[in-house]
């Protein structure tokens, strides 16, 4: 944080970011006299800066009780230049601003992969249980298959033949391919973004699955596209509790964002240029529990009571059908 008080205003810097085409900052700046602020001075760089937001300050005025702040006292402003450190200027009022090349705020991933991945093993191995990877084609990294040595049988499926893969099949019929209720575990790992219907992947699952079998699905959420053109969707944490509620007979044992990263614009247009201060993470993970059947022959997705699907939160809504 840069900051700097005159005896006429406050003037500070509080956030910053650059990459090859931007250099960012977010402030807020007050008169002592409680006279307006015009932002429309501010200079990065010795350059007119584009001022892209104003927003309340609550907090800045709460630290500086004395003085008549007004709360709409926060800035955003940029400059289209590839800079690392420079003087941000406000009318008199001159900061230093070093920022970290294209860096910004990390934040703690819950739950990470290895966990739940371990999770899903110990009871594979505990239970004996006969465990399904949805997915299962070496690309690139190896099979995991050794993984499961404890299991009372692996079993490798993917759409496309090749090693690790013990049953070729699309996972939109897996209750055709295997008998209901015969599978204790089911996992797999980007995959499906790759699917067309995501949540008939997800029925499919819970019907293969005896009462008391889990399901671990890790998916990408902010990921660049792959495999393409079979590359269709991408999930948040809550996407994947949708598909798993416990409407549909699911119990979530761990749910969760992993993977940080930052989101910065690749191109003179700025966008919001507060992407990379906001969580961005690179994917999604569950870990499920079918604790019941669901009667899917009669279902029709239509006639789903959506707020009991989203944990009784989602928004009602009538529709005119006319």
């Amino acid at each position: 944080m840069a900051l700097i008080e005159s005896s006429e205003a406050v003037f500070c810097i509080d956030r910053s970011w650059s990459d090859s085409h931007n250099f960012v900052v977010q402030g807020w700046a007050f008169s002592k006299h409680g006279a307006t602020v015009d932002f429309t001075g501010l200079l990065i760089d010795g350059l007119p800066a584009k001022v892209v937001k104003t927003f309340p300050r609550e907090d800045v005025k709460i630290a500086w009780p004395q003085y008549d702040v007004p709360v709409e006292c926060g800035f955003v402003a940029n400059v289209r230049t590839p800079i690392r450190s420079t003087q941000v200027r406000l009318g008199d009022a001159a900061v230093v601003v070093q920022s970290e090349w294209g860096k910004s705020q990390k934040y703690t991933p819950i739950p990470q992969l290895g966990d739940l991945y371990s999770k899903l093993i110990k009871e594979v191995e505990k239970n004996n249980l006969v465990v399904l990877e949805v997915g299962s084609r070496v690309v690139g990294n190896k099979g995991r298959s050794g993984d499961f040595v404890g299991a009372k049988k692996y079993i490798g499926m993917d759409y496309h033949p090749g090693e690790n893969v013990d049953v070729v099949g699309d996972a939109h019929y897996l209750s055709k391919i295997f008998e209901p209720g015969s599978i204790g575990a089911v996992f797999s790992t980007s995959v499906l973004e790759h699917v067309i219907f995501p949540w008939v992947v997800a029925s499919e699952i819970h019907k293969i699955l005896k009462v008391g079998g889990v399901a671990l699905i890790d998916t990408p959420f902010v990921w660049p596209t792959h495999e393409r053109p079979a590359d269709f969707w991408r999930f948040t944490d809550m996407g994947l509790a949708v598909l798993f509620s416990g409407y549909f007979g699911w119990e979530i044992e761990d749910c969760g964002l992993a993977v940080p990263v930052s989101v910065h614009p690749d191109s003179d247009e700025i966008g919001n240029p507060q992407f990379p201060w906001e969580p961005a993470y690179g994917a999604s993970r569950i870990y499920a529990r079918k604790v019941r059947e669901f009667n899917w022959k009669d279902f029709r997705w239509e006639d789903a009571d959506l707020s009991q699907v989203f944990n009784g939160i989602y928004p009602t809504q009538s529709f005119n059908a006319s």
